[in-house]
């Protein structure tokens, strides 16, 4: 039988797995063991096998095949969603990302992937257009990646880590629209699209995400009468899953209650908006972005973002002195991204004259 390294046998004879700690820095905790359960060496490499951890043990148990980078994605969104880090939603997203990296780097061995490879993606990333945070997101998603290939020691080492990029340069994240603001895109919505309204409504109103408001279903406001109870799907292939897989509940606005009074449910619908659209590739079932980016050019506000209105109903109830606790049970938040996110204050605000 081949030696594999990082499996051992405990006092009690029982075989373990150590993840390899090569790679990573400092300040990140190493893997923990795996215990095996088995006092079988032969079992544990074939357990070892079964749930991909360790490439090196195929070859010990005498299978050597060369899997390539896309093969590899798949298996490490598979993992990440089958132990509970990844909600459906960010899995996807994720993919899409990673996807660019397959394209970049080809359909390659993990292992042959260099630093400088790693950098001239990097670089093909800045000179896509895209924004600062969403390049280091991808470089943060391709290093996550290489941690995984790293603890099953498909790779000898993580050409993603200790990269040395430039700081991100600060986005409008925090911004937030004023309550005129706000108001005036709502009044400017074209009549006919009352659907690109109930995303206005929902988002300026309810603080919901973006893929929140696009799976918004009837039952929702049905369930608790004066609240929206914003919730996962029952679980199953393709099922809609909030941001934390955790169900949260919002008190209804007046004015986002007198809108929906006039919305009329379409017969056998479940979901509010575009109930014959149904999820595909793309991330989200319906895309309201291109309408909406119409609207903000419109109203001069092109800065406004679909996640800015989150940051508006947060921001604007922080101002108003609505108790820190309900806004972040209503937004599903902790304190710390509430203090960080949506506690900013508006450039005239009166305090300033208390000193």
């Amino acid at each position: 039988m081949a030696n594999v390294k990082g499996l051992y046998q405990d006092s009690a004879g029982y075989w373990r797995f150590q993840p390899s700690r090569k790679g990573l820095p400092k300040g990140v905790r190493p893997p923990a063991a795996v215990s095996l359960g088995t006092k079988d060496q032969a079992v544990a490499i074939a357990k070892l096998v079964k749930d991909r951890r360790l490439e090196l043990a195929r070859v010990a148990a005498g299978e050597a095949p060369v899997r390539g980078l896309r093969e590899w994605v798949r298996y490490y969104l598979d993992d990440r969603k089958r132990v509970g880090r990844h909600a459906a939603i960010t899995s996807k997203q994720m993919g899409q990302r990673l996807a660019s990296a397959v394209e970049y780097f080809g359909d390659v061995n993990p292992a042959t992937v260099t630093r400088a490879a790693v950098m001239g993606y990097y670089g093909t990333l800045k000179e896509s257009g895209v924004t600062h945070a969403t390049v280091h997101q991808q470089m943060r998603y391709l290093r996550s990646l290489f941690y995984w290939l790293l603890e099953r020691e498909v790779v000898k080492e993580n050409p993603a880590a200790r990269l040395k990029l430039p700081v991100v340069r600060q986005t409008r994240r925090d911004g937030f629209c004023t309550k005129d603001e706000r108001d005036r895109l709502i009044v400017a919505c074209p009549e006919d699209r009352p659907d690109l309204k109930f995303v206005l409504m929902s988002g300026f109103y309810l603080g919901m995400r973006i893929n929140e408001i696009v799976n918004c279903r009837w039952d929702w406001f049905a369930a608790n009468s004066g609240h929206c109870v914003i919730q996962s799907d029952e679980k199953g292939t393709g099922s809609f899953e909030t941001k934390t897989r955790r169900t949260r509940t919002v008190p209804i606005h007046p004015l986002f209650a007198a809108f929906m009074s006039g919305l009329k449910r379409g017969e056998g619908s479940d979901y509010i908006l575009h109930p014959d659209k149904k999820q595909g590739k793309q991330w989200l079932r319906w895309d309201p972005r291109r309408p909406f980016r119409i609207l903000m050019k419109a109203c001069e506000l092109e800065w406004v973002t679909p996640h800015t209105m989150r940051h508006t109903f947060g921001s604007l109830h922080a101002i108003a002195g609505t108790p820190e606790l309900k806004i972040r049970r209503w937004m599903g938040i902790t304190q710390q991204t509430l203090d960080r996110h949506y506690t900013g204050l508006s450039a005239d605000d009166d305090d300033v004259g208390a000193i």
